[in-house]
């Protein structure tokens, strides 16, 4: 339900379906310049098109929020400006980095792991096609040896002819 419009709407999401609690839910980039009431007042002041681009400092206007936030925002900007506090905000960022990292690995091994089958698969299918051709090869000969026999042909002049030594031929 939008709180300020008392609209219901019948959408199912997932992440809303698995809350096992009321709960308010802000999409702080649909904020954007909608101030339809205090908390989206207030809110608007983590909209990410405030955020420069280093992320942790806010390019807002205060004038642009009523006086009793601007208090919030001044003390926001502060700790911003804080050594030890943008110190924390990025060794945070750096370990969220590592954890997103982390968490990309097991993906990334399955996507290897997969492009290893499809490799595997392929040069299975690829042995196949080869030892189809060598049978057929081998069959081929079969069928010239016999030939050659009916023919007349000596086996020392067969061997000599096909490359075929008479122990290794299953014609012989």
């Amino acid at each position: 339900m939008d709180i300020t419009t008392k609209k219901i709407y019948n959408v199912k999401n997932d992440f809303i379906e698995s809350l096992t609690h009321d709960s308010y839910v802000i999409q702080g980039t649909r904020l954007k310049q909608r101030r339809r009431n205090e908390l989206e007042a207030i809110l608007a002041v983590f909209d990410p098109d405030n955020v420069s681009n280093t992320e942790h400092i806010l390019n807002i206007d205060e004038t642009t929020f009523p006086n009793k936030y601007r208090e919030i925002i001044r003390r926001l900007r502060e700790a911003a400006e804080c050594d030890l506090i943008r110190e924390t905000m990025y060794a945070e960022d750096e370990v969220l980095g590592e954890i997103i990292r982390a968490e990309r690995l097991p993906e990334k091994a399955l996507e290897d792991n997969n492009q290893l089958i499809k490799t595997l698969e392929e040069k299975d299918k690829a042995l196949e096609e080869k030892d189809k051709a060598l049978e057929e090869k081998s069959h081929f000969l079969e069928k010239i040896v016999s030939a050659m026999i009916k023919s007349g042909f000596s086996v020392e002049k067969i061997s000599e002819e096909t490359g075929i030594r008479e122990k290794k031929s299953r014609v012989w």
